[in-house]
C-alpha cells in the first residue's frame, strides 16, 4: 500500500498572504484613527475659537465707542491662552438725519456722529492662527 501522509498546517505562501492582508488592515485602521484624532483636535480648537470671537467683538465694539475717530486703533492681548491682536480704522462717517426745530421752522443738520469702522482681528494659539475681518458701528454723543 502506497499511502502518502500529508503534513497538517499552512504553507509559507498562505502565511505570507495572510500576514500581508493583516498588515494592510492594521495600517488602514491606524490611518483612519490618526485622521479622526487630528479632526478632533481641529474641531475642539474651532469650538474654543467660536466661544472667544463674540467676547472679543463685544470688547472691540466697546473700545471703538470710546476711541478717537481720527486715528487707527490697535490693541493686543491674551484671552484663554489665545493671543489676539486687532486694528480698526474709520471707513465712513455720517451725521444723524436732519432734525426739525420748531423755533426756527427749519431743519438742522448735525455734525458727524456715526462712524463705521473696518476691523481686522487675528487670533493665535501655538501654530494655529485665524483672521477675521468685519465692520462695526459706533456713535458719539447722541
Amino acid at each position: 500500500m502506497n499511502t502518502k501522509q500529508y503534513a497538517k498546517g499552512f504553507t509559507l505562501i498562505e502565511v505570507l498572504i495572510a500576514a500581508t492582508i493583516l498588515f494592510t488592515v492594521v495600517a488602514s485602521v491606524s490611518q483612519i484613527y490618526q485622521g479622526a484624532a487630528q479632526s478632533s483636535i481641529k474641531a475642539s480648537r474651532s469650538v474654543e475659537l467660536s466661544a472667544l470671537v463674540p467676547l472679543l467683538v463685544d470688547t472691540i465694539s466697546f473700545n471703538l465707542r470710546q476711541a478717537d475717530v481720527s486715528q487707527t486703533i490697535t490693541q493686543q492681548g491674551v484671552l484663554n491662552s489665545y493671543q489676539f491682536s486687532w486694528s480698526a480704522a474709520v471707513i465712513k462717517k455720517a451725521p444723524p438725519p436732519p432734525q426739525f426745530q420748531l423755533e426756527t421752522d427749519s431743519f438742522v443738520t448735525l455734525d458727524n456722529k456715526f462712524y463705521l469702522w473696518q476691523v481686522q482681528l487675528t487670533i493665535n494659539k501655538e501654530e494655529y492662527s485665524q483672521q477675521f475681518e468685519f465692520t462695526s458701528l459706533s456713535w458719539k454723543g447722541l
